[in-house]
């Protein structure tokens, strides 16, 4: 599938309306995801899981949302504040 059209043609109007129905700005998108991921982590987290959460905080536009999840990450991971925030902010 290419683009909407091809989208309704194989499965739908309902599907079109589904997609769109359930489309959030970037923003609020970027948050929902770190904050989850968040969620998940512990000083046992891997290195390439932890890389990943810093860089999905990192995709957070607003500075001070950016901040404070940044502060979770590093509490959650059991490292110093200033390690996550100098790599998000």
């Amino acid at each position: 599938m290419n683009g909407p059209d091809d989208l309704v043609s194989a499965a739908g109007d309902e599907a079109m309306f589904a997609l769109l129905d359930g489309a959030r700005p970037f923003a609020e998108q970027a948050e929902k995801d770190a904050q989850e991921v968040i969620e998940r982590l512990s000083k046992a987290t891997s290195l390439e899981d932890r890389d990943g959460a810093i860089e999905m905080v990192a995709l957070v536009p607003d500075e001070a949302h950016r901040r404070i999840l940044a502060r979770r990450t590093a509490k959650a991971l059991g490292e110093r504040k200033d390690s996550v925030l100098a790599r998000n902010c």
